[in-house]
C-alpha cells in the first residue's frame, strides 16, 4: 500500500464523514507533500488535542519513509 492510500484509510476512520476526506498530492513519488482535506467541522478530529493525532500520522509516515529512504510532508486543510 502506498503512503497516500494508507493515510487516506486512517483519516477516513477518524472522522464522522469519511466520504468527505480527500487527499491532495504534490511533488514526485518519494518526496511528495500530502494534504488531507476534510470538512471544517471534522478538522479537529484529524488534528487532535494539542496536535497529537496529526503528529502520530506524521510519525507513522516518517517511520515508513526512513525505511524506504523517502521524505513526505503532511498537512491538514479544510474542504
Amino acid at each position: 500500500m502506498d503512503p497516500g492510500e494508507a493515510l487516506l484509510s486512517v483519516a477516513r476512520r477518524l472522522v464522522d464523514r469519511p466520504e468527505a476526506v480527500r487527499l491532495g498530492v504534490e511533488g514526485p513519488a518519494g518526496e511528495a507533500s500530502f494534504l488531507l482535506d476534510v470538512a471544517p467541522e471534522e478538522r479537529g478530529k484529524l488534528i487532535g488535542r494539542e496536535g497529537r493525532v496529526i503528529k502520530a500520522l506524521r510519525t507513522l509516515l516518517a517511520a515508513r519513509d526512513a525505511r524506504l529512504g523517502h521524505h513526505h510532508d503532511l498537512d491538514v486543510g479544510d474542504d
